[in-house]
């Protein structure tokens, strides 16, 4: 049901986006569905429709097939047009800076990146988006919706203040602000894992229903929820951070200061520091295809570290009782074998088995989550409807 309010223009707005959401996910592609879906009269949807056909960001499709043996007109079907509108995703990690130009649908249409000398700061961030813009064509430019910015580490949304960052070294710093000054456009920035956690929910394949945990192995280890299209965030955006969950008996010192957290022992380079001791100089391409292929140290090693995660992961489904989980990451990605003992046999208190996928994305996992973020809160805002 569509929220109503005293403002007609802020319901206009609401309307219009709670139209091209159900269109994005399939969930109503017809005049007549969208008034049922929606509880609004055929008459404001067909208004509201004809609205966003005249913005370019729909357009009538074919008809939708019927029953034999019924007639009268076949309903139109109403898609989005991905072209209409774009975005600039923008992903920071410690030594590389990526972007990729966006369509309304989330796909990819352009990709640059650029490597990076450690400790880089903001005005660094915002020379590189200024010249990913000067690569726009002036078509582009006029059809850019704005940029969007994810980031390792805590971002509170709520105060648009980056609060920490161990990876970038960062704290306190109020990105979107700078960058908004800086280059004149609307910026939106978030967290890496909670905006990957929005494009699985918006985009991904197959388009999750109920509750989705997305856990992520990479640089950091972090997790995210998604309900009905809003990130659980916690208290200053905070939740997710089962990187510094401690591990009993552990010891190994963790970046964050603090002793035994599942950083330290299980995130790529915990795990490539400890295939260095073991093995000496293995490419972390090799050191997976010889996991995958049974070889017996190696196994020994990335089992004991993935089976912390698994640990945590299921304490997290038990906790939440996902019905859609999502792993990704470098180590999750890359290995079959690695992704089976986290996703075999997961299930919730009841005995439910939840769904476990990869990522829809891989390989653009961050730049897909921030283009998300940014169509969601400027297209496909949840909050209204």
């Amino acid at each position: 049901m569509v929220a109503s309010g005293s403002n007609s223009q802020t319901v206009k707005l609401q309307n219009r986006a709670a139209i091209m959401r159900l269109i994005l996910r399939g969930e109503a592609v017809t005049r007549k569905d969208l008034a049922a879906v929606t509880g609004l009269t055929k008459a404001t949807v067909s208004v509201a429709v004809t609205e966003l056909i005249r913005n370019g960001l729909l357009h009538e499709g074919g008809s939708e097939s019927v029953p034999a043996g019924i007639s009268g007109p076949r309903p139109t079907l109403l898609e989005i047009r991905p072209e209409a509108r774009l975005t600039l995703g923008v992903s920071l990690s410690d030594d590389t800076i990526e972007a990729g130009l966006l369509g309304l649908k989330n796909e990819l249409l352009s990709q640059w990146s650029a490597p990076t000398s450690r400790g880089y700061a903001p005005v660094d961030v915002a020379d590189f988006i200024g010249e990913c813009l000067d690569r726009l064509t002036p078509n582009q430019q006029r059809r850019l919706l704005g940029v969007g910015v994810a980031l390792p580490g805590i971002y509170d949304p709520n105060q648009e203040l980056l609060l920490s960052s161990d990876i970038l070294g960062w704290r306190n710093i109020r990105l979107k602000e700078q960058l908004e000054e800086r280059l004149g456009v609307p910026t939106v920035v978030s967290s890496k894992v909670p905006a990957m956690a929005i494009s699985e929910y918006l985009f991904g394949k197959p388009r999750a229903a109920g509750l989705l945990l997305l856990l992520r192995v990479s640089t950091g280890i972090g997790a995210a929820l998604v309900l009905g299209g809003q990130v659980l965030a916690g208290h200053q955006g905070a939740a997710g951070e089962i990187g510094h969950t401690r591990v009993p008996h552990a010891t190994h010192l963790c970046r964050c200061g603090r002793r035994g957290c599942l950083e330290s022992l299980a995130s790529i380079p915990a795990i490539q520091e400890a295939a260095f001791g073991r093995f000496g100089s293995l490419a972390w391409n090799a050191l997976l295809r010889n996991f995958d292929n049974g070889e017996s140290e190696v196994s020994e090693l990335l089992i004991e570290r993935i089976q912390y995660i698994r640990d945590v992961l299921e304490t997290l489904v038990r906790l939440t009782a996902p019905s859609s989980v999502i792993l990704t990451g470098p180590l999750i990605d890359k290995s079959k074998r690695a992704f089976h003992i986290l996703s075999n046999g997961l299930s919730t208190a009841t005995g439910a088995r939840p769904h476990v996928s990869r990522s829809s994305f891989v390989g653009w996992e961050s730049i897909a989550g921030i283009g998300a973020v940014c169509l969601q809160s400027w297209i496909y805002n949840p909050n209204a409807a």
